[in-house]
C-alpha cells in the first residue's frame, strides 16, 4: 500500500539529497532522475513511480529499495579492471 506522505517529486528528492549532503552536491541531479524515470521500464524503477495525470511522484520507500537492489557487494568489484576508452578529440 502506498503512503501518500512518502511520495516525492523529482525536485523534492534533489533538494532533500542536497540538504542531506550539507548543502553540497546532491546525490542525484534533476536531469539524472528524469533520465531514470524516462527509462523506468528498462531499469525497474517503474515500481517506485506513481503517475497522476502528467505528474510523476516517487515513492520514497520503493525508491530506496530499488537503490538497495542495485548495490553490488565489494566482492563483485575485486580485481575488476575498468576498460580504458581512447580519448576522442573534437576539433
Amino acid at each position: 500500500m502506498i503512503d501518500y506522505r512518502k511520495l516525492r517529486t523529482v525536485r523534492q528528492i534533489v533538494e532533500e539529497s542536497k540538504a542531506a549532503s550539507g548543502g553540497g552536491e546532491p546525490a542525484f541531479s534533476e536531469g539524472s532522475l528524469r533520465w531514470l524515470i524516462f527509462h523506468a521500464c528498462q531499469n525497474g524503477l517503474d515500481e517506485a513511480l506513481v503517475r497522476v495525470g502528467r505528474r510523476v511522484f516517487i515513492d520514497e520507500n520503493a525508491f530506496n529499495a530499488w537503490l538497495e537492489r542495485g548495490r553490488k557487494p565489494a566482492s563483485d568489484c575485486e580485481g575488476a579492471i575498468m576498460p580504458r576508452r581512447p580519448l576522442r578529440y573534437v576539433r
